[in-house]
């Protein structure tokens, strides 16, 4: 500081101080100072907003990423769903006396394969991977043996048969237990 005030007066009578050519040959010391804090300024605030930028992209990238898992996992919930209300129908068919019982279960269990297979077409479309792929192609397979079985268990329990029903249950049985709904997971 006493170097710039004895520098400041003796430019002013015009006489250099001794050292005096490298100072003023390359600027005051407080703007050599104030030009490097700008730079580090400059040098911090961009990479500030190319990082805020780049989290900012992983962000949005990590919902997409969710939403389409969310997604997935809603519908093969609703499959699953949609699944157990056609057991739930079918399963109402035994308590059913009169015809016109028998049709207003039927339309109910219409409704429900209809809604069954719309949430396994809506969740076959987003699958990709070739293990999600074969699980859907067994859902559908076995859903559609699942629902043949119905329709004989439907005629048995129309007719009464009560020996052919026990005989056939254990059939029905096996194909419900190897139905891959019962242990659906997202692939």
């Amino acid at each position: 500081m006493d170097l710039l005030r004895h520098g400041a007066r003796n430019l002013s009578q015009g006489s250099r101080p001794p050292g005096s050519r490298l100072f003023f040959r390359y600027g005051s010391v407080k703007a050599s100072l104030l030009s490097l804090i700008c730079t580090i300024i400059v040098v911090v605030s961009t990479s500030s907003i190319i990082s805020l930028r780049n989290i900012r992209s992983i962000t949005l990238s990590a919902e997409k990423v969710g939403n389409f898992w969310i997604e997935r996992l809603l519908a093969s919930r609703e499959v699953k769903g949609n699944f157990a209300d056609v057991r739930l129908s079918l399963a109402r068919f035994a308590t059913m006396v009169s015809e016109t019982e028998f049709e207003a279960e039927t339309q109910s269990l219409d409704a429900a394969k209809a809604k069954l297979a719309t949430s396994i077409t809506k969740y076959q479309a987003g699958v990709f991977s070739p293990v999600g792929r074969s699980l859907i192609t067994d859902i559908s397979r076995l859903t559609s043996r699942y629902l043949a079985q119905a329709d004989r268990y439907i005629d048995l329990v129309r007719a009464h048969d009560i020996e052919l029903l026990i005989e056939d249950s254990n059939l029905f049985l096996v194909v419900r237990q190897e139905h891959p709904v019962r242990r659906c997971h997202v692939v």
